[in-house]
């Protein structure tokens, strides 16, 4: 969101955060969607018992996900840089 100028809340709610970015014109942020799912380890884990330990996350798909969007991130920051 900086590399785009938006002005950003300080939440954890990876959901409003990857439709921030989508409503400022950054169209990869749908490739990561199924991320969202991770919103409750932000917060919630750290303080109090977490009940959906045993959800239906897709692990390897979560991971996959990850490293796709620190690798975008990554070649992103990196652009700037050279162009900057």
């Amino acid at each position: 969101m900086s590399l785009l100028d938006v002005a950003y809340p300080r939440i954890h709610a990876l959901y409003e955060l990857l439709n921030l970015l989508e409503d400022h014109g950054a169209t990869t942020a749908s490739r990561f969607r199924q991320l969202r799912d991770l919103t409750p380890f932000a917060v919630q884990f750290r303080y109090e018992e977490l009940r959906i330990l045993d959800a239906n996350l897709d692990r390897g798909e979560i991971i996959r996900q990850v490293r796709d969007l620190l690798t975008h991130t990554e070649i992103l920051i990196q652009q700037t840089e050279t162009s900057g």
